[in-house]
């Protein structure tokens, strides 16, 4: 039995039972009406303890709840900061496109230098730089308690999720312009539109998004308050 309610059992019992010796053995009751005024406090006293139980109820509820989103948020957090770490690093490389190719391959966008090219022994090799976009081990170990989460929380998990495709589908769209894309992309990831994008909107873009993040970070502050 968990500890606050033997407590709760403890204190209610000791009530009960000091008043009901009262009623009998100390208060100046006439002999007629201490049993009914046991039946009227043991009415009164039911009626109290039960609001008790609920009240008591509804904060270990909030408490459980609270531990849960605890738990949650702290990968959430995490999530977030590879997310602007994400967007940082493509930024970087969009505002050197001129320099290199891109290739979106399933949820990684890969950069290769267009010049100059390094020598690794005897072989001459392109420079590749892949960026991660999509974060399918971390989702899935956020997503699996977007059930048990707070309304709040779920609403942030959400946000998250879409500000993430958002990313991805700025990328798709930068990469489709260049005409990199690869046949394997993910089929769960819907493009918001069809229309080609260049370096420089796509850069807008993703300051637009790390915005969005910045503001589901405020969110995720004021959850915890």
């Amino acid at each position: 039995m968990n500890k606050k309610w033997l407590l709760y059992l403890i204190v209610v019992s000791a009530i009960f039972s000091s008043v009901t010796y009262a009623i009998f053995f100390h208060l100046n009751i006439d002999e007629n009406n201490k049993w009914s005024t046991f039946f009227s406090f043991t009415s009164a006293f039911s009626i109290f303890s039960t609001i008790g139980v609920y009240f008591w109820q509804k904060n270990d509820a909030l408490n459980k709840q609270k531990d849960i989103d605890d738990r949650i948020i702290e990968k959430i957090e995490f999530k977030l900061k590879i997310i602007n770490l994400t967007i940082i690093s493509l930024i970087t490389f969009l505002k050197n496109a001129s320099n290199y190719d891109i290739e979106i391959d399933r949820n990684v966008a890969i950069f290769k230098k267009i010049s100059p090219l390094i020598k690794i022994g005897d072989m001459e090799e392109e420079p590749i730089n892949k960026v991660d976009i999509i974060y399918d081990d971390l989702d899935n170990e956020i997503n699996q308690y977007t059930m048990l989460v707070s309304k709040k929380l779920y609403n942030i998990i959400k946000d998250i999720n879409v500000c993430e495709r958002k990313i991805f589908s700025t990328i798709y769209l930068y990469a489709d312009h260049n005409s990199y894309i690869k046949n394997n992309i993910d089929n769960s990831i819907s493009i918001e539109s069809e229309v080609e994008i260049d370096a420089k909107e796509a850069i807008k873009y993703l300051i637009s998004h790390r915005e969005e993040i910045s503001k589901i970070k405020k969110l995720i502050y004021n959850t915890m308050q």
